[in-house]
């Protein structure tokens, strides 16, 4: 972890393990500017593990950081979508003065948003000062990734494809 000191943490995911028998929340991914690790409590011990495969577990680990869908709400300044992942969580995706933010809410409506299920994944600065973002940037730099058969589409007031 040494090589992460005064980096500042990007997000903070959890990570799922199921094996088809048992399922519970193993740990933790904390991705940094310079890369990321993810802390997992496996069999009573804490591991510590970047960018490793850990063997025959590895299969049973999953973050839920794949898009199925997404609507761009915003096209300007500032770029935002809406976003949910395969396992059906909503994301709001915003990019505003060089700055991306991923929050996770209960739903997209925003009276649902100040209760305690609500809370930020990831954040960055790419130090540009832009509001304008390509989605499949946005994504990368948030540590998302498109499913293959991704919904993508534009609300009716963006009037622009995402």
């Amino acid at each position: 972890m040494t090589g992460f000191l005064g980096q500042p943490v990007r997000s903070v995911r959890e990570i799922d393990y199921n094996d088809g028998h048992v399922g519970f929340t193993a740990g933790l991914t904390l991705q940094f500017p310079g890369g990321s690790i993810r802390l997992l409590e496996l069999v009573d011990e804490l591991l510590v593990a970047r960018a490793q495969d850990l063997g025959a577990v590895e299969a049973h680990l999953h973050e839920d950081v794949t898009i199925a869908r997404v609507v761009q709400t915003c096209g300007g300044f500032p770029s935002q979508w809406d976003a949910w992942t395969t396992r059906g969580r909503y994301l709001y995706l915003r990019y505003r003065h060089g700055e991306g933010t991923v929050e996770q809410h209960p739903s997209e409506d925003v009276g649902t948003w100040d209760g305690g299920a609500s809370r930020l994944w990831t954040s960055w600065d790419d130090g540009t000062g832009g509001g304008v973002i390509e989605l499949a940037d946005f994504l990368a730099m948030a540590g998302l990734r498109p499913a293959p058969d991704a919904e993508v589409r534009t609300s009716p007031l963006t009037g622009r494809k995402a």
